[in-house]
């Protein structure tokens, strides 16, 4: 098998499985993405509602979590939210 018969095969493939694979796969995206911005966005606003109150020990609450969400990597927070979090929730 040479590499145009390899090209082809692979632009045959990919031409018969286009809108079962990739048009399916944007459209879970799009939407996992507006409900996370959507979801997001409620919990910054009420993150800062409890921010601008006048209780010192929800401001540190607050001020902890922030910290520590911009302070560590995302796929470290990944990992916990995997791996930890289902052994500390009863099921």
């Amino acid at each position: 098998m040479d590499f145009t018969t390899l090209i082809n095969n692979i632009i045959k493939i990919m031409s018969k499985y286009w809108d079962v694979f990739l048009i399916k796969g944007l459209s879970v995206t799009l939407s996992l993405s507006a409900i996370t911005v959507l979801f997001g966005t409620i919990f910054g606003f009420l993150l800062a509602l409890v921010k601008l109150g006048s209780s010192k020990i929800a401001n540190f609450l607050v001020a902890v979590f922030v910290e520590v969400i911009r302070g560590t990597p995302i796929l470290l927070q990944l990992y916990v939210g995997y791996f930890i979090v289902p052994l500390l929730v009863p099921s």
